[in-house]
Formats: C-alpha cells, structure tokens, sequence
C-alpha cells in the first residue's frame, strides 16, 4: 500500500502560495480558519487552541506521509511539528516572508532556530533568507512561489483609457494616501486599488479623486483578471523587513504584466531585471506609472523572460523538496504496526472479531484486545506472543430488552479505564472499535488524542435492528435516537467498515463520505486442506448460528416435515444456541422430526465448522422482516468456504453478492420452496457440486483480507514500501 500524499497546511483562509506548492508535490493543501475568532485582540488565544485541536484532528485523520507547515503563525508549527514527531513522519517548514522577521514575528526567530535543526527541510520564497536559514541548518531550500497563467483569470472588461491596477490589501504596509496623491497627477488614466475598504477610514475614501476606483476584496480569479486587464500593474508594500517579496508580485510576473514596484532590497534582487521601481512618494510615484505606460511593451517582455527563469527555478527546487521527502522516508524505521481492538463480543468464540484478529496477527501486528468474558459462551485457549488480552467480565444473556442496555452501558464504563490505561503505557497505529452498541466507538477517545486512527466495525445497523427487532413505527422516538446516535458515531471514526454493500448504501445516504467507508464481508478462512472431508453417506442439512426468530431455522424445520417422507434417512442439525431454541425444540416435537432434527447448542468454532464440511447442504433460511432484508450471513461463507452448497432465502442483499448460479434460493419463509431446492440439489449431486465451485470463485478471500487492512490504514506483509 502506498504512502498517503503529503499534506502543506497554513491557519489561513486561503493562501496561493500553499494550494500551489501542494499541487506541485501531489499532495493536499490544508486551510485551517475560523472567521468568527480572526478579529484577534482577546480571542487570540481562544482562536490559537481551536486552531490547534482542529489541526491535530485533521491530521491524524488524513494521517500524511509528510507534513509541510506555513509560519507564521508559530503555534501552527509547533502543533504540526509535535504532530509529526508522535507518528513518525516528515515535516517541513515553509517560510513566509517575515516568518521571523519584522515587528510582529521578529521575536521568534530563536525559537525558529531551533526548529530549523529537526526539520526535514527549510523553505523559503527568497533567496535572501534562505542563506539566513543556511546559517542553522543545511536543508534550507529556496522555492520560488509558483506563477499563475491567464487560464486561471476571469475576464475583465477593458477600459477606454488607460489602466493601472494596484494590487493590495490597504494594510499598514501600504502607502495609500501616497497612491491616492499619485492618482491625482494622472487625471486622465483609471488607477483601481484592491483591497478591504473596511480598513480606510472615510475621510481616506471620501477624499479619492474622480479617476480611482475601489474594487474591494476580491477572489483569485478576479485578482488575477484585474491584472490582466490593466496596462500597467503596482504592488506598493513596504512593512520594512528588507527583503518582503509580495506574493502579487510574483502573479504580476506570470501574467506577463508591466509591474511597478517599490524600491526595496527584495524588489531590486528579486524583481529588478523586468520591473520599474520607484520610492513611496507621490510624486515619483506617479511620474514612473506614466513612464511604464509609456514603455508597457518593453516591461511585458521582460515580465515574460523573468517568468522563464523564475519556473525553472521553482521546477529545480520541487524537485529537490521531493527528494528531501523521499529520503527521509527511506530513512524512518519500520514501527511495528500496533493495534487496539475494542469489542462487546467474545473472543475466541465470534468468528468474526477471530478473524480480524487471526488476520492482525498474521501480518505482524501487535494487538490489544478489550473483549467480554462470559461464562455462558463456550471458549477456548487462543494465545499468541503477540496479543494481549484484557477482558471484562459480564455474563451475555438475550433477555429481557433491558438486559442489553445494562450490558452496554457496563461494558462501555468498564472499558474506558483499561483503554486509558493502555493509551498512556503505548502508542497505537490504529484503535478498532466494533459495534453494538454504537456509542462504544467514543471509549477510543484516550487513544486518538495520541494520534491513532479509529476505524469503526459495524456488525449491525442499529436504527434498522431496532425498528425490526421490536417492530417500531417510523419516527418512533427509539428509532430517531438511535439513527442520531448512530451519525454521532460513524462522524467520530476516521473510517468505517460494514459487511455489505448494502450498508454502505445506508450509511452514504445518511450523509457519510463514501471514501470513509469500505465494505468487509464476513468471510472467514478456513485453513488449507481441511475440506477434503468424506460427507455422510445420508443427507444431511446443516444450519448454525444464534436461534432468533429472523434466521428463519422454524422455515428449515417445517421443510424437513415435507422432506422426510421423499427422503427417509435425511437429517438437520442445529448448530448454535439463542432465545428461540425452547420454540423450535417444541415444533420439532409437534411435527414428529425429534429423530429427525439435532440441537448441538453452542459448539467451539473447529468442531462446527467439521460439522458443516461433514453435511450435504448448508441452510440460510433468513426471513424477511425488515431485517433480514440487509444481512450478508457468516453462515454462508462458511458454507462457501468448506465447499458445502448452500441453499438460501432470496433476500436482495444476498442476492446482490451471489448470483443465482452459485447459491439455490427459494423465496424467504416459503418452506415448501425450500424443501424443493433440497430435493433438487440432493437428485442433480453435479450440480450442487458446481454451485459451489462458482460460490467459491466468487468469494476470494484475499479481497476480503486486502480491503481489511487497507480500511485500518496498516501496510500488508510483503507490499511495497
């Protein structure tokens, strides 16, 4: 599995420079802003721990391979800086200029030093700086800012008379009542100022002359085609670090645009060779725009060549910043994928939280369980150097209702403490929580605080559960407080993994991204060579799993009453225990099948699965009852594993994973359906053996597996680095 793009991430609304240097490097650019807390004064620091609480999840959910952080402000690096430094990534700074320089950031520079010795890499925009970062480091890096073009400009109307634009933002820096005075001089050219009026007073405004025109704020593209527009293009900005490069500057130049500038240091080294420069006085102010007019050809060409040199160099710097990424990557110890898996569900005896943790193991991984122990499910020993196991002790009973909501709310307040605990003594790459109940995902909060990805496994939609389970109306208040818990959960997860392709329907149509969810069948393998199992020469009909009313074993006992006179010898066993077994057990007796029908009860998982290889057919008499309708069962993967053909009720879900060529269905409830297929497959035995060849073709394991690790987050044995 490849590495995630790296991440370039600025605490602003939106800065040109980090959208394009995230493009140039494949990765994403990151904006973190509140408007509400930008005004500053005594929010500053509320703004600060908001910004990084909301860095800090960001990242750990994007989990990057590399992270490129924009000073100022300072706090942004510190918090990306401890970020990458707790999962082991790369990090880099990205200078702006005057990053700790100037009245307001000259007074971090010490801290900056420091800093520049663990990052990755130092960039800068100006060359002059850079050889300031050189003095502390070797990585420092010189990176042009990138240059837009004209398709990236929305269109202007021309002016009838000659045009300057003087891109700003009337900050301090600004000299604007000097423009203003310029502008006066050359009454007979439109001069338009940029920029958030809110910051002129009004006399400022109400004393502009008739020629210039206030644009406002204004969005890139309008930006960009003011510039286009104008004949002759002005950054006036001065805040007095020496070598401040302006960003509109640089957009001026890859436009190929007539520039006038202020006479600065930065401005002479920088921009000398293709623009006008001029002090901050009205009179040589105006005097250079009217010469650039003048000269407008000549300045656009040279705008053009100075464009020229300044892509190769930012192309040269690109890629000497990948390099520097993919280095030190090469150069990051391989951690040991350590995990947390947090479920209600007994282990060993859940197949599926077995597998997950068979498969964890399997590739290495270090795993934490926090499981229930109970005494009424039957266990077995399952240790491994590699897992560790922390179970709570609460015996699972079915009823009544109550009993489930005791066992969920014990169970959660039980095993915060021990994922605490566990958070504070290691650090976990990933933290699984299973559900029901859904609320248990929110007990990994410890664990991601410290960074750790959180993958939620669903086993079960609970708002549809409910609503079929005790037979809700729609807008029952169970129901809309279920689904709202529900949101709350999945939101919570940086992923979720559910069992079908349906439920991933559901959870997309409740709002979920679909990239945030992947679908895990519940699949689980069988070892090599253990099918090759001689069948009993008598039919048999197997079944397994919990005896509730929804797995439907009342359709298969009602089939075996039809069967049993066609077939004398046939048999159903019953595999499997639950709040239906004294239900079923009396319709066995009402129907005369007591020798006919065996309830084996709970079973450790090796001996059910030699049961199932030993039967001629395996049974997934599901109804449909509202349900029903979504499941994907274990049971038939289990049948499709061991190479036992299956017979099913034709329910849309597992229809929608097994073609009618590789599974017998029969319409739900309809046991007299059901009894033919049996009677059809057990006449045509080659084609109940091909039934489940196809089954088996169509199951592939190893996607199953693939999709697992991949929705953790964690590299499978043998990929690719």
């Amino acid at each position: 599995m490849s590495d995630p793009p790296p991440v370039v991430l600025s605490w602003a609304a939106f800065q040109p420079r980090t959208a394009g240097l995230a493009a140039a490097l494949g990765g994403r650019a990151c904006f973190v802003h509140s408007r509400r807390l930008a005004k500053g004064g005594l929010l500053g620091p509320v703004r600060y721990a908001w910004q990084a609480l909301r860095t800090w999840r960001l990242l750990s959910r994007l989990n990057p391979s590399a992270v490129i952080v924009v000073s100022p402000p300072l706090p942004a690096v510190l918090v990306a800086a401890l970020w990458a430094t707790a999962h082991r990534r790369t990090w880099m700074l990205d200078c702006h200029t005057g990053a700790y320089t100037g009245r307001k950031w000259g007074w971090t520079l010490p801290v900056h030093r420091l800093l520049f010795r663990h990052a990755a890499a130092v960039l800068h925009n100006t060359a002059e700086e850079t050889e300031i970062a050189r003095a502390c480091t070797a990585r420092a890096i010189h990176v042009p800012d990138d240059l837009p073009d004209a398709s990236e400009a929305e269109t202007v109307p021309p002016s009838p008379r000659p045009r300057v634009f003087v891109a700003g933002s009337f900050d301090e820096s600004e000299p604007v009542a000097a423009v203003l005075s310029a502008a006066s001089r050359m009454s007979d050219v439109e001069v338009r100022l940029a920029g958030d009026t809110r910051r002129l007073s009004g006399a400022i405004r109400a004393g502009a002359p008739p020629n210039v025109v206030f644009t406002g704020y204004l969005p890139y593209a309008r930006f960009l085609g003011e510039m286009l527009a104008a004949d002759v293009v002005a950054v006036f900005s001065d805040d007095g670090v020496a070598y401040r490069l302006n960003r509109a500057s640089c957009e001026a130049i890859g436009l190929a645009r007539p520039l006038v500038l202020l006479d600065t240091p930065g401005n002479r080294s920088n921009f000398g060779a293709a623009a006008f420069l001029c002090a901050a006085d009205p009179e040589p102010m105006s005097r250079t725009l009217e010469r650039a007019l003048i000269a407008r050809d000549e300045l656009t060409a040279r705008s053009g060549n100075l464009r020229t040199r300044m892509d190769e160099q930012r192309r040269q710097a690109i890629r000497t910043v990948q390099e520097v990424m993919h280095g030190a990557a090469q150069l990051r110890p391989a951690a040991r994928q350590s995990v947390l898996y947090i479920t209600e569900h007994t282990y060993p005896n859940q197949p599926i939280v077995r597998r997950n943790v068979e498969q964890l193991l399997a590739q290495g991984a270090e795993v934490d369980l926090v499981c229930m122990a109970s005494r009424n499910v039957p266990s077995w020993p399952a240790e491994h150097p590699s897992l560790r196991l922390h179970q709570i002790p609460l015996d699972h009973r079915r009823k009544p209702v109550a009993r489930y909501v005791f066992e969920y709310l014990f169970f959660f307040v039980a095993a915060l403490p021990v994922v605490l605990a566990l958070s504070l003594r290691r650090r976990y790459s990933v933290v699984q929580v299973d559900n029901l109940p859904d609320f248990l995902v929110f007990a990994a909060l410890p664990v991601r605080l410290r960074g750790a990805r959180v993958v939620m496994f669903f086993h079960e939609l609970t708002p549809e559960m409910l609503s079929s389970r005790l037979r809700l109306r729609e807008g029952h208040l169970l129901n809309v407080m279920s689904a709202w818990l529900e949101r709350r959960a999945s939101r919570f997860a940086d992923h979720v993994i559910v069992p079908s392709l349906a439920c991933a329907r559901i959870l997309a149509g409740r709002g979920l991204p679909p990239e945030r969810i992947s679908v895990v069948t519940n699949l689980v393998a069988h070892p090599a060579g253990t099918n090759h199992v001689e069948r009993r020469a008598a039919p048999v009909l197997i079944t397994h799993g919990s005896l509730t009313e929804r797995y439907g074993v009342q359709v298969a006992i009602r089939a075996m009453a039809v069967l049993a006179p066609i077939w004398p010898q046939i048999s159903l066993r019953v595999l499997g225990d639950g709040e239906h077994r004294q239900a079923l057990e009396q319709l066995v007796a009402d129907l005369g099948l007591v020798d006919r029908v065996v309830f084996r009860g709970f079973v450790p998982w090796s001996e059910a699965m030699a049961e199932v290889r030993a039967a001629t057919l395996g049974l997934v008499p599901v109804i449909a009852d509202g349900y029903g309708e979504l499941l994907l069962p274990g049971k038939l993967f289990d049948y499709v594993m061991t190479g036992t053909p299956a017979i099913s009720a034709r329910l849309p879900t597992i229809l929608e994973h097994f073609p009618p060529d590789s599974v017998a269905y029969f319409p739900p409830g309809d046991h007299h359906a059901l009894a033919e297929q049996v009677d059809r497959l057990l006449r045509h035995p080659d084609d109940a053996r091909q039934q489940a060849a196809r089954a088996l073709e169509i199951a592939r394991p190893e996607n199953v597996f693939d999709s697992y690790l991949a929705a953790l987050g964690l590299t499978a044995v043998g990929a690719a680095a």
